[in-house]
Formats: C-alpha cells, structure tokens, sequence
C-alpha cells in the first residue's frame, strides 16, 4: 500500500485523470509516473510542472488545421469519441482523452512533449493512451472484416475495370513494422535486415479498405510462409461452402506467394515471358497496387508505425490494430485519401515480380512449413486458372 499511498499523493496535484481510479488502475499509474523510460532518462525524483491548456481550443480548430493534426475532419472526429467514449471508464473528457491519443499515434513525437502541448503529465498520458488503445483494438472486429457475397461482386466488378482481370476481390501482401529491440527474446524479432520487426499481412479491397490482417509473425519470415500461417490460408482452403470466395473468385499476390486458385501471383520473368504472360502480370500488378497504397495510407498517418518505440511484443500488434481499426474507421466515414501519401506508389510494369528469393531462404522459409492437405490440388487449380485468366485477358484486349 506504500506505493499507492505514494501515488495519491501524487494525484492530489494532478488534473485531467478520466474518471475513477481502482487500486489496480492506481497501481499502474504509478509504475508509469515514476518509472517513465521512454527516452531512457535517469529520473531520481517525480518532478512536473502543470501548465494551462485550453483544449478545446485544439478541438474547434479550422477544419484543414483538424485534419493536418488528427488526421481526421472534426465530424468524423466527434463520431469517433461517440464510438470509444462508451468503453472507457468516464465520457466527461472522451475527447481530450481522444486527441492526446491520436496525437500521439501520428507523430513520433514523445510521451514528454505530448504530455507538455496538452497539460498533462507523462505518467497520465501512458495511462489514458493504453486505455484508449485497448479500446480501439477491441473496436477493430467490426471495422476490419471479409467481404460479403453481395459485397465481393460489386468489388469484383470494380477491380475488372481496373484492371480488366475478372474474379478479383482483394490483394494481399506483407509489410515490416520496425520497433526497438524487445524485452524478451529479442532474437526472435530479428530479420534478414539485422534489425526488429514483426510482419503486418494485410488483404484489401479496390477502395483501401482492409479487410483481413493478421500480425505478430516474426520479420524474419517470408510473406508466403506469413500467409501459409495465417488463419486466412486454411480458411480459403477449407472453404467448400464458398464463405470467402465464390466459384473464380480470388485474390492477387505477387510474387512471392504460392500459387493456387485462392491466390494469383505472376507468372515468373525469366526473360522468356510471352505476351500472353506479359500482358497478364501487367494486368495483375495495376490490380494489386491497391494493397501497397493502402499500406502507404496507413503509415502515413499513423506515423507511429513507422518505428516502435515498444518493447513488448503484445503492445507493438496492439499498436498495429489500433491504426489498421482507424484506417478502416475513417474510410468508412467517407473521409477523404490523402493522395499525397499514394500517389508515389504505381504498379510495377517493367519488374513483374519480387526479385527471385535466394534458394536458401526459399528453403527456409517456405518449403519446411507443413503442407495443408488441400494445398497441393488447389495448387494444381491455380495453374489451370491463371493460364484461362491469361488468355482471356490477352483476347479481351
């Protein structure tokens, strides 16, 4: 009880704490009030100084100014606080709370200057952030989901326009979330690049909108082991009732993915490519760009996931679904794409697929990952269906 008794002490001096506070709330708080490292600083005593913030000043800005902040308009903004509010502990500040949060998973600023530009102290803010990032998580399930029947064909008919393929309903593909080196095993983290991070695989739509992710596999491992491991790969393989995918339906990869009716990759250029193939892999790379924009879309406003400052595994896929639950939230809202953070991604015409993986790490990282035992016959099925989707393209233009 010392160190609670410390910490209401503490909190006698401090404004802003949203709502009740239990003892193990309280003994959270204190950990995090005078045991902050995040910027590895020797702290021998808990010493802030509280400075007077208007902010509501921040919340009735000029629309544009909003946006460039919070990476949203304030009407989105204020439907947001009416989703989180409900799942915290008090309403009486949801929207302080909101932006100090938002705030933070934009920039890479500190929790130090964070804290300063809104009247708290470091402590505080750690303890609110957590909240609401475990709320936004608990949110993702109702943002970040597959495709309807009737969904899928209206995306199907937008993706062959796009990019005259039929049958298309995603795009899927694998990216690095770097982070600082973790508190436990911090071997398991690290990738061909000598440095931390954990894979984000992610399928999305023609419009940006994610609709499945999985995240917390290793940055070591390659995008198709990733997907071989993900709970999407049985899904689709096991589908027989056509759940996730109707009859020629499929979603694309590049070239790093196995092969199968499921999932489309290119066909492989080793110089030899006909113009069949040729104008197929063109066809599919402008189809699969939107994976790679929606990516771009998500690290450019959620710069925090551009490196993590987090040392528990647990915290850093947190992090991850928070952001991927706003991308989807504010897409959902009708808030426009910020072109300016997708128009430097096009697809790749000249270089078809990934360059060729070393025969070493193709071992590594695909072949010893145990065969699904649909695996094989929907690789044999894809072959079929890329060479009639080839040909049919290849005469349609």
């Amino acid at each position: 009880m010392e160190l609670i008794d410390q910490l209401e002490q503490i909190v006698e001096r401090i404004d802003n704490i949203p709502g009740d506070i239990d003892e193990m709330d309280l003994a959270l708080l204190a950990f995090l009030f005078l045991f902050d490292d995040e910027e590895n600083e020797e702290q021998e005593e808990f010493v802030w100084t509280k400075i007077t913030v208007n902010l509501d000043e921040y919340r009735y800005m000029a629309d544009v100014s909003f946006r460039l902040h919070f990476r949203m308009s304030r009407v989105v903004f204020e439907e947001l606080a009416l989703q989180v509010g409900p799942h915290l502990r008090s309403n009486k500040s949801v929207g302080h709370i909101l932006m100090m949060s938002l705030w933070i998973l934009a920039t890479p600023d500190s929790f130090r200057s964070v804290a300063l530009r809104f009247g708290v102290s470091p402590g505080v803010l750690h303890y609110i952030y957590r909240k609401v990032l475990q709320v936004l998580c608990d949110l993702a399930p109702s943002y970040v989901q597959w495709p309807t029947a009737r969904e899928r064909t209206e995306i199907e008919e937008r993706f062959r326009i796009a990019c005259h393929l039929p049958g298309v309903v995603g795009a899927v593909d694998g990216t690095h979330i770097y982070t600082i080196r973790p508190g436990e095993n911090p071997t398991r983290l690290v990738n061909r690049f000598g440095t931390f991070s954990i894979a984000l695989q992610g399928v999305c739509d023609d419009t940006l909108l994610f609709r499945d992710i999985y995240v917390g596999e290793s940055g070591k491992q390659h995008d198709s082991r990733v997907f071989r491991r993900s709970p999407l790969s049985a899904l689709l393989l096991e589908d027989a009732n056509n759940t996730y995918l109707s009859p020629d339906q499929y979603i694309l990869g590049d070239g790093a993915y196995i092969l199968t009716d499921q999932v489309l990759k290119p066909f492989r250029n080793d110089g030899n490519l006909s113009d069949v193939q040729r104008w197929f892999n063109v066809c599919l790379a402008s189809g699969r760009v939107v994976i790679e924009q929606a990516f771009g879309l998500l690290k450019g406003k959620w710069r925090r996931l551009k490196y993590l400052h987090v040392h528990s595994e647990e915290d850093i896929v947190n992090h991850v679904v928070a952001c991927v639950m706003l991308h989807n939230f504010l897409l959902c809202q009708g808030e426009p794409i910020d072109e300016g953070l997708i128009n430097n991604i096009h697809p790749r015409v000249e270089q078809q697929v990934q360059d060729p993986l070393d025969p070493e790490e193709e071992h590594i990282n695909v072949d010893i990952e145990p065969d699904h035992p649909l695996l094989h016959a929907a690789m044999a099925r894809g072959v079929e269906l890329r060479h009639h989707m080839a040909q049919l393209v290849f005469n349609e233009n």
